[in-house]
């Protein structure tokens, strides 16, 4: 417990101001032992804020379509990538215009990784981000594809731009800081690394990103602040790391089901006018979660 408390204090001595409520909170539940689910969830609890958001859905969107989608998205949840492959290219045959589905394909066959999954997945989110160039969940797969495969330059401008939308997506930031970092950056990394640890206190990757910016500053005694805390939320079971793998790579890496939020038509009603003259290529339609995954004011 004196190693515990000796680690906390000397990472709230080394710490910019900004973190000391978030790490002072995070020390008094280790502290405590605290790990009460009914607490404030972290940042990266739910699937995405934008899903729980707005997912209002328009009148033409009939239960046959969403339960086609939702199907893939289970899939998804239950890691059968190319199950959810097969069922949201069924969806796009339908609808081939549907932006929110093509990103939720490209996601599947990201984490399918049969090969030419990494090209196919990357063209895809270009496809995309060629019609909505701020697309929240195409920028940040881009990202993920291009750090996974070593282009650090062409990831960092994508995940920078996300952490620019959503500032308060932990993952965003602590990826961007991961890009800098390797790209020898320390100091800007070290800033980006405090920013995702001050969204979401639990992100394990973000103090030993912190940890490695602070050597490479020379900072011993900083460095082995951040280190201790990394580690003793190894103990934690609601802190989290940052790793390429689906559910560990943050929330806009997560493929999103439909909320049907309001009546849709059953399959084959033909009886609303707006049915017949309202299709899913007309972007006018779409709420900005289903034609863009725009960010909402709950996500910025």
């Amino acid at each position: 417990m004196k190693t515990l408390n000796d680690g906390f204090a000397s990472l709230l001595a080394h710490c910019p101001e900004r973190l000391l409520l978030p790490v002072l909170l995070l020390a008094i539940a280790l502290l405590s032992g605290c790990s009460d689910d009914s607490s404030q969830p972290v940042a990266d609890s739910s699937v995405s804020s934008q899903s729980n958001s707005a997912q209002n859905q328009p009148e033409w969107m009939t239960e046959t379509v969403i339960a086609e989608h939702n199907a893939a998205v289970s899939s998804m949840g239950a890691f059968n990538y190319p199950r959810a492959v097969e069922g949201f290219e069924a969806v796009l045959a339908q609808y081939p215009d549907w932006d929110f589905a093509r990103v939720n394909l490209a996601i599947a066959i990201l984490n399918r990784q049969q090969p030419g999954d990494e090209d196919a997945a990357l063209a895809m989110a270009a496809d995309v981000l060629s019609r909505d160039p701020d697309h929240l969940r195409a920028l940040y797969i881009s990202g993920i594809l291009f750090f996974n495969r070593g282009g650090l330059e062409q990831a960092e401008s994508f995940f920078s731009r996300v952490h620019a939308l959503d500032s308060k997506d932990a993952f965003a930031a602590y990826y961007t800081g991961q890009c800098r970092l390797q790209l020898g950056q320390a100091d800007s990394a070290l800033v980006l690394f405090d920013r995702a640890i001050e969204a979401d206190p639990y992100l394990r990757s973000a103090y030993y990103g912190a940890f490695q910016a602070r050597q490479r500053q020379g900072d011993r005694e900083g460095a082995i602040s951040y280190l201790n805390v990394y580690q003793r939320l190894d103990q934690n079971p609601r802190s989290t790391l940052a790793e390429i793998k689906y559910t560990r790579m943050g929330q806009h890496a997560m493929a999103l089901p439909i909320r049907q939020s309001q009546p849709v038509l059953a399959a084959g009603d033909d009886s609303s006018t707006t049915a017949r003259s309202v299709t899913l290529s007309d972007r006018t339609a779409l709420t900005p979660e289903l034609s863009g995954d725009r960010p909402v004011a709950t996500s910025v």
